[in-house]
């Protein structure tokens, strides 16, 4: 007995289309038409793909131009409580030896100091926070807009190889709520990410500090009985506007303060911007984002210490009025690494006292379940001068527990750094990131 199978019309036509292209086309012509159906498929695909990839990347740009905005002046309050700050801490600093590394040198980061503890200063009533306010801003007391315009000016879009950028972080013990409004006034001030934890959370602080200097930075925070901590990083990548040749470096004697030392001495030649003081000279080395690394280098051998031991010298200098000059330029390469494990003397000789005592202090704006007082502060720093630029970064933790002369007519002058010298890291803006003393290489 013979099966019949009845084919559907769709079948049936398919299977005369073959037939036809058999008789017509041969074996050829069927792979020749699949082929060409294969291509308008994958162009399809392909055409697909690309709008998705435009529309996607359109997106991304949108949410970029959102979430990284281009980078905006500070307010002119802000500025100026940061520079007064950073001068006058600065000196403290730089002067104290027990704070240098072993070789004598300092590297101080003010921008970060003063962001760490105006967040404390958002929490503080009373006499601690008249103490923090006299010390942080003299008599300029910024608003929450001043603040979040410091931020901008550090993390805003620039179009540059020189990379800058801070962040801010709190982290509190469950069961210690913060206060709304300080609350509040840290995430829109300060962009801070706020971390609720039960156990221990040194490893995840020490860790967070770690990605956002970009492996500069690697604290090892031991475990604590801090209810409340503050955190602030700071990182700059700076890319010289004119970078040093490599093969022009060569080993050259630095006088330092031990005694004579061979060092890699930088050349270059070009004009660049330098001021002129009583005792010192100044020359602004740029970046390709508009920042500058400002190196002072005194008249005399044994003048770095003088000069950097005073608020006033330091303003002075870092602010003296710049001209274009051709300049020969030596400079050493160096690298200072700082760990500040005990800023608490060099703060009350700033004024702030009632912070550090457990009977005094007020921060009941941070917390209304706990009396909490600053039990520690510490600050790490880093920065590595080269020939392609610097690369700089700082951390604050804050732990609160509870209970010029004419240059003359010469074409061109020489800036040779072998000596004691100070130096400056600005933002395009003029905001100091980092103030450092290099007394021995």
């Amino acid at each position: 007995m013979k099966h019949h199978v009845k084919k559907s019309p769709d079948a049936q036509q398919t299977l005369e289309s073959t037939d036809s292209l058999s008789t017509s086309y041969g074996p050829e012509g069927i792979r020749s038409q699949r082929r060409h159906r294969f291509s308008r498929i994958t162009t399809r695909i392909v055409s697909v793909c690309i709008i998705v990839a435009l529309l996607i990347a359109a997106a991304y740009g949108t949410w970029t131009l959102i979430l990284h905005p281009k980078a905006t002046p500070p307010s002119k309050t802000a500025k100026a409580s940061v520079q007064q700050f950073a001068y006058s801490s600065s000196s403290l600093f730089l002067s104290s030896r027990d704070l240098s590394d072993d070789k004598g040198n300092t590297n101080y980061s003010p921008a970060s100091m003063w962001t760490a503890l105006s967040m404390a200063e958002q929490g503080a009533a009373g006499t601690t926070k008249n103490e923090m306010q006299t010390a942080l801003n003299d008599d300029k007391q910024p608003n929450t807009d001043d603040y979040h315009s410091l931020m901008l000016s550090i993390n805003g879009r620039r179009h540059s190889k020189s990379k800058m950028q801070t962040d801010n972080s709190i982290w509190i013990q469950k069961g210690h709520p913060l206060d709304e409004d300080f609350k509040k006034d840290m995430k829109h001030s300060f962009d801070a990410q706020m971390t609720t934890f039960s156990d221990d959370a040194s490893k995840q602080m020490s860790s967070w500090v770690d990605r956002k200097t970009h492996g500069i930075l690697k604290p090892n925070f031991a475990p604590d009985d801090a209810i409340l901590t503050l955190l602030n990083t700071v990182y700059a990548n700076g890319k010289w506007q004119d970078p040093f040749d490599a093969d022009d470096t060569s080993d050259q004697p630095f006088h330092a303060e031990k005694g004579d030392s061979k060092v890699s001495m930088m050349s270059q030649s070009g004009t660049m911007d330098m001021a002129r003081g009583k005792g010192f000279r100044r020359l602004d080395k740029a970046f390709d984002d508009g920042s500058k690394l400002k190196i002072v280098l005194p008249d005399q051998k044994t003048a770095a210490n003088d000069l950097a031991g005073k608020t006033d010298s330091l303003r002075a200098m870092f602010n003296a009025k710049s001209e274009p000059t051709k300049v020969n330029l030596s400079l050493p390469k160096f690298k200072i690494a700082n760990t500040f494990e005990d800023s608490i003397p060099i703060l009350k000789k700033l004024g702030i006292r009632s912070a550090f005592n457990p009977s005094r202090a007020n921060f009941s704006k941070m917390t209304n379940k706990d009396s909490l007082y600053i039990g520690q502060i510490i600050q790490g720093t880093s920065i590595d001068v080269s020939e392609t630029g610097v690369k700089a970064a700082a951390y604050t933790k804050i732990e609160t527990m509870a209970t010029a002369p004419n240059p003359g007519i010469d074409k061109s002058e020489s800036f040779i750094v072998d000596h004691p010298f100070v130096y400056e890291y600005d933002t395009p803006d003029g905001v100091p990131l980092f103030i450092g003393i290099v007394r021995n290489l």
